[in-house]
């Protein structure tokens, strides 16, 4: 019981502090995002004043150009919903590019695997991979 108690204190607060972080993000201009994220990226790479200051840019670019996220895009027909997908991708190739290309190679590899984890952390929290779970 106590454990039930506990792990649904847990995931609320969980819940919660992501509710607060998007809040927040949604407050900031596109140049204190892209400044925050860039000193983010510093502290856990290591980076010079100068790759600091050149993801900053890149950073600055990418919260520029983003489009506005349609607000329900369940109803988007095939076609929008595939050119979005396709000009999100597109997006994500041109920003590892750049990245590589402002990156050592040890760094980049960090990087990765940040990304990485990100990704599989976010996914835990979706429908499709608890129904995957299940299934194994």
């Amino acid at each position: 019981m106590a454990l039930a108690t506990f792990g649904m204190a847990a995931q609320t607060k969980s819940e919660n502090t992501q509710q607060s972080k998007k809040e927040i993000r949604k407050n900031y201009t596109p140049e204190q995002r892209a400044e925050l994220m860039s000193k983010k990226m510093s502290l856990k790479l290591d980076l010079t004043d100068a790759q600091q200051k050149d993801i900053k840019q890149v950073f600055l670019d990418m919260e520029k150009s983003k489009p506005q996220l349609a607000q329900d895009r369940k109803g988007m027909d095939s076609k929008s919903s595939f050119e979005f997908q396709n000009a999100r991708m597109d997006r994500k190739i041109a920003f590892k590019k750049k990245m590589k290309n402002i990156l050592n190679p040890e760094q980049f590899e960090r990087w990765e695997k940040t990304m990485e984890h990100k990704r599989f952390e976010s996914q835990k929290g979706s429908k499709r991979f608890k129904e995957k779970r299940r299934e194994n």
